[in-house]
């Protein structure tokens, strides 16, 4: 096996991995993406003939009386050399303990595609193609980044691959990569990535991993890898760096995986930690941090029990979501899924969505939302592509007292969604280029999306008659609120009790979100003898920090201006500013439609009694 860097001419562009960093940063944590990324690319080449994928990792610790032969496979004297001039250090094989991260999965095809030929499939796309992927469908990758860090993790990046192929080449295939930065030495200039393999012509041949089986063989037993019998893949990354251990990468699994494992898609070994479905909840407590609950962990597996079965609690598949649920759900069928929350039960429905790409096709498609009480008054939200978990998806929700969840495993809207998440597979963007690229009308639609679990949230809550009177302060105001949020350590004695507090009233409107704004309506609970029902209405877009209204401008919208419509049946309408209006009703049944604004941002909407 040799080294070898290809040397560029003089109008070859420099294409240094400055991508790295969208898997280290604020928002995604290294460990977080090495565990994300080998999950995922294991997910993806599950196997047709296995029920779920086994993922082993092991962190491995060498020998001192073994480094020399670890320094004859990495060709330590070449790679000090390209090291060096891509200023890193040299001296970091000097370094001691020297450790090695080995990842290994089963049940999956392996690296399938040709070997010596580029084409579009996995064997190619891994180890030839950067910043391209041609996955597509309900695979959880699409960037072709996120192989970056396999070396971003090793501190002299380099990592290698052995894979034996489903179907395709008989032996095990070895292959690495030094992945680094453009340099010069002597002066000739080099590409950035470099590769283990067998040796390549100096005018930049196509690499060919090494399929001898005694060279192979001699690599597998020397660190361990158990490649000789079983398809899949086995990645190798030495000289691991300070920070990733055994802990972290179970905290990162925990947090980043529990739905397929939960699903029994998933089996991962950490050493010798086994996480399964019967073993999760003991790992959860220990590495879940907040984030996992036994209320949540009976969450999923409901779920799971629900999607295996064969009924469904609410399909709206056949129905118009042009006015929202308010539109779509008849009051019987809203009155059976408030008494379901209210007692417990799990509330689950199909909501439809209709998508339409670049060639003007349509698909008709749909995701699932399910919904349960939580007892202890916590809750939270999960937002899942097929078996990936978007995590800064859940800032979207705002349901304290539930544990909701949107599931997409529809293969239209997981190809959608695919398209629009980022390189490190924790959030969607409207403005992600494989999305903009193959799909119409992205924002509206992931704005759907994302704001189905709050409008059911707030659809059933508004009318359950035992309702925590705190959950929707964060979105709405209710009513007996008259006076806003009270402040932290209000409403309770010196001895730290809550002071007694009236029972609330029956609620008598419902707020509802529609496609490019809201309706307020009566829930038929205000009778005559009360008199005019007054509310007072304020509108802001949402803010991800501080207030939204007290951070409103009126070059949002302007109320007054008649681009947003105000449409009241049952009741008058009357607009004090740029963005309040009030509305007065005496029918119960009153409706007042609110439309025109931007369906690229969320809204905030107040709707208080004011007499």
């Amino acid at each position: 096996m040799d080294l070898c860097f290809t040397k560029l001419r003089d109008g070859d562009m420099d294409k240094p991995p400055t991508q790295r960093d969208q898997f280290n940063n604020d928002d995604v944590k290294l460990v977080d993406a090495l565990i994300r990324e080998a999950v995922q690319n294991s997910l993806d080449a599950k196997s047709d003939n296995g029920s779920k994928v086994f993922i082993k990792i092991k962190i491995l610790e060498f020998e001192e009386k073994k480094i020399p032969d670890l320094h004859e496979f990495l060709k330590k004297d070449e790679l000090k050399k390209h090291l060096e001039a891509s200023r890193l250090d040299g001296d970091v094989f000097n370094a001691r303990p020297v450790r090695a991260l080995l990842i290994e999965d089963y049940g999956t095809s392996g690296l399938t595609g040709s070997i010596d030929l580029k084409d579009e499939n996995p064997f190619s796309d891994f180890w030839r193609c950067i910043g391209v992927s041609h996955k597509g469908g309900r695979n959880l990758g699409r960037w072709g980044l996120g192989k970056l860090v396999f070396s971003g993790v090793s501190s002299i990046r380099t990592f290698f691959g052995v894979t034996k192929q489903e179907g395709g080449h008989p032996e095990p295939l070895l292959m690495g990569q030094a992945v680094l930065l453009n340099h010069s030495i002597d002066g000739d200039r080099y590409d950035s990535h470099g590769f283990y393999s067998q040796k390549v012509e100096e005018n930049g041949g196509l690499q060919i991993p090494v399929v001898d089986p005694q060279e192979v063989g001699r690599f597998c037993d020397f660190f361990g890898v158990e490649r000789a019998e079983k398809n899949g893949l086995s990645i190798l990354i030495p000289y691991l760096i300070e920070g990733v251990d055994e802990r972290k990468l179970l905290d990162a699994l925990i947090n980043n995986y529990f739905f397929p494992i939960l699903f029994e898609k998933l089996v991962v070994e950490i050493n010798d930690k086994l996480v399964d479905s019967s073993s999760f909840y003991k790992y959860a407590k220990l590495h879940g941090g907040n984030n996992f609950s036994e209320q949540m962990i009976s969450f999923v597996k409901e779920m799971k029990e629900i999607q295996g079965s064969s009924t469904v609690g609410l399909d709206l598949t056949s129905r118009s979501m042009r006015e929202g649920l308010g539109g779509a759900v008849s009051s019987e069928e809203g009155d059976e899924l408030r008494n379901k929350l209210s007692s417990g039960a799990l509330v689950d429905l199909k909501w439809p969505v209709l998508l339409k790409n670049k060639k003007g096709e349509e698909f008709f498609t749909h995701f699932s939302i399910y919904m349960k009480k939580a007892s202890d008054g916590g809750g939270g939200a999960l937002f899942v592509r097929d078996a990936i978990v978007l995590t800064a998806e859940k800032k979207h929700f705002r349901g304290p007292g539930v544990f909701a969840a949107m599931v997409a495993d529809d293969a239209s809207i997981s190809d959608f969604l695919g398209d629009a998440e980022n390189p490190a597979h924790t959030t969607w963007s409207g403005t992600a280029e494989k999305v903009s690229r193959n799909w119409k009308s992205v924002s509206g639609k992931l704005r759907e999306v994302r704001r189905a679990p709050q409008e059911l949230y707030n659809f059933l809550f508004g009318a359950l008659e035992h309702r925590d009177d705190n959950a929707l302060l964060d979105l709405f105001s209710l009513e007996g609120e008259e006076k806003g949020k009270i402040a932290e350590g209000r409403g309770r004695d010196k001895t730290g009790k809550p002071a007694s507090i009236p029972p609330p009233r029956a609620k008598s409107y419902r707020v509802s979100r529609h496609a490019d704004g809201f309706s307020i309506s009566g829930t038929g609970k205000h009778s005559r003898e009360d008199g005019i029902l007054v509310l007072k209405v304020r509108i802001a877009y949402d803010v991800l920090r501080g207030s939204p209204l007290s951070k409103f401008s009126d070059m949002d919208f302007d109320l007054r201006k008649g681009a947003i419509k105000i449409k009241p049946e049952g009741a008058t309408c009357s607009v004090e500013s740029a963005n309040s209006f009030v509305i007065e009703a005496g029918a119960s049944d009153f409706k007042v439609v609110v439309t025109g604004f931007d369906t690229n941002r969320d809204l905030f909407v107040s709707a208080m009694r004011s007499s």
